[in-house]
């Protein structure tokens, strides 16, 4: 009985969805509206901030919950003015940390005017200008971990993320050169973080600790250290197994490890800006902040070094919130990612955005179409596409793609699509704004996004913020230290503390000192026992 009147409950509960073959509709305009935050884009301060969903260029419906968010159309779509440029100025509103990706510079040249009128740090990392770029330093946050928190686990957590994300691509033939170029990376980046300064912890520094530690046939003072280290050490295990290998094995092995650091060592301007750290990652979740990355969109040179970052920088920022007592950041950052499948494969992504949502961090992915993720990220890309709670569609050609949007919106009463491939190619969201948006649990509604033309923001009503203009050389490591400090890799348990000298004697007790003279007591006393002698005679 009570297990027919569970099913007649419900029955009852959801025979309002019951229509004969329909398992979908449309959404009405007010059940997208009350799903969302209805916000004034006129109003100088917002209580959150979220990605548009809905806009007549002043009235804007936004979904201000944790939620991540990806959009896709291809090039010419306008994702950058109905989508990217209001998400930007909204999140200002609403005192958000950003990390944005800008491949063209026009995302700071519109909001970074009205980000520092609004209180904003303001950062860039200008691949395109290197002279005019803040510096950002991979060993940075390591280096700290180790001699300032004397966490050697996290320090090397994060070098060894790092030498992942640089040596990531992986032979098809035989990567044991690769396995083996990426030991001794890691071996080196030991060597460095130890026993280096601060300033002196960078990517400039370990390129010359190869060079002048190891010649071509990994022959140097670097082997002979190695020797003397503990067995059971982490550096010992990465050094040990390439300087034992045959004379061409390791001469192979050194050559690929350069290969793979050639992009910092052809291009100094480059290496400069990975070599010194003009800002806090950390506290990118407690003070209002915006980093711009700025890169070359017509070449993928440069592409590994922002993957690099967006993995560090969550990385970081996911550590930190776990940390904190409340388990999240105090202030929501959010990852703005144009062309996020263009960008080489980020480690840990697919679960890093699973915990993003709880730490108070927020992606929102720009793809131009599934075969580009999935080419990057392989069985992965179901999984972020999955963890991504809206989804914007604007238009695109991947029949495979429109396939699966029309699948997810379902079907009418007559089973057919409720929108088919067809209809979706013909969204007009270059002439009105149209897009097909899927938001949390609603039915999939077409919505308008308004043109960023269409917002009462004329970025001309704010001073320009110049670029960067990068003076400050970083400093290489001094290899005295090394000899200095080689007692540290000794002992991987360490304090990592220089010994303390030996206090000087205050004046008096110099004094003191000097008026007592030991030897003359030892003959004196030596006198009283055994009486003067023949010497003394």
């Amino acid at each position: 009985m009570a297990d027919n009147k569970f099913k007649r409950i419900y029955e009852s509960y959801y025979s309002k969805y019951d229509n004969g073959l329909s398992d979908s509709r449309w959404a009405e305009s007010e059940e997208i509206k009350n799903a969302l935050t209805k916000i004034d884009f006129n109003r100088a301060r917002l209580k959150k901030g979220g990605i548009p969903c809905m806009s007549d260029g002043r009235n804007v419906w936004i979904d201000t919950g944790d939620s991540h968010s990806v959009a896709i159309g291809q090039s010419g779509s306008k994702k950058s003015r109905n989508i990217v440029f209001p998400q930007t100025l909204i999140n200002i509103k609403a005192g958000e940390s950003m990390i944005v990706t800008d491949f063209k510079g026009e995302i700071f040249d519109l909001t970074s005017g009205y980000a520092k009128k609004m209180g904003y740090r303001i950062y860039v990392l200008n691949l395109r200008d290197p002279n005019h770029s803040d510096r950002w330093n991979p060993f940075y946050e390591p280096w700290r971990l180790l001699h300032e928190q004397h966490n050697i686990d996290g320090a090397r957590e994060l070098i060894n993320d790092f030498i992942d994300d640089v040596f990531g691509e992986f032979s098809k033939v035989d990567r044991y050169w690769d396995d083996m170029a990426m030991r001794l990376g890691m071996g080196l980046c030991d060597v460095l973080l130890f026993c280096s300064d601060k300033e002196e912890a960078t990517l400039k520094s370990l390129v010359y600790l190869r060079n002048a530690g190891l010649n071509m046939d990994a022959e140097g003072f670097l082997v002979d250290m190695t020797r003397d280290l503990r067995r059971d050490s982490y550096t010992y295990a990465n050094l040990n197994s390439v300087f034992t290998t045959p004379e061409r094995t390791r001469t192979c092995i050194v050559s690929t490890f350069d290969s793979k650091m050639r992009l910092f060592t052809a291009q100094p301007n480059i290496t400069e800006i990975f070599s010194g750290c003009d800002f806090d990652i950390a506290k990118f979740g407690e003070q209002k902040t915006i980093l711009y990355l700025i890169t070359p969109d017509e070449k993928t040179t440069y592409a590994k070094l922002i993957s690099t970052f967006i993995h560090q920088s969550y990385s970081i920022l996911i550590s930190h919130a776990t940390a904190s007592p409340e388990r999240r950041l105090k202030k929501r950052v959010n990852f703005i990612l144009d062309e996020f499948a263009q960008l080489p494969y980020i480690q840990d992504f697919p679960s890093a955005i699973t915990a993003a949502r709880s730490r108070n961090i927020r992606f929102t992915l720009f793809i131009q179409s599934m075969h580009q993720l999935k080419a990057t990220y392989g069985d992965d890309a179901e999984t972020i596409l999955g963890n991504m709670g809206n989804t914007i569609f604007l238009n695109s050609r991947e029949l495979p793609l429109l396939s699966r949007i029309s699948e997810l919106c379902g079907n009418d009463k007559y089973g057919n699509y409720l929108i088919s491939p067809s209809r979706l190619q013909r969204l007009k969201n270059r002439e009105k704004g149209e897009a097909l948006i899927m938001i949390g649990s609603c039915y999939p509604f077409i919505t308008r996004l308004a043109d960023i033309s269409e917002y009462d923001f004329r970025p001309s009503d704010y001073p320009d913020v110049p670029l960067p203009q990068r003076k400050k050389k970083s400093p290489l490591f001094d290899l005295d230290k090394l000899q200095k400090r080689f007692h540290w890799l000794l002992d991987p348990e360490c304090r990592f503390e220089e010994p303390k000298r030996k206090e000087e004697p205050e004046e008096d007790d110099k004094n003191v000192e000097d008026d007592f003279d030991l030897q003359a007591e030892l003959e004196k006393k030596f006198d009283q026992l055994f009486g003067s002698s023949d010497d003394e005679e």
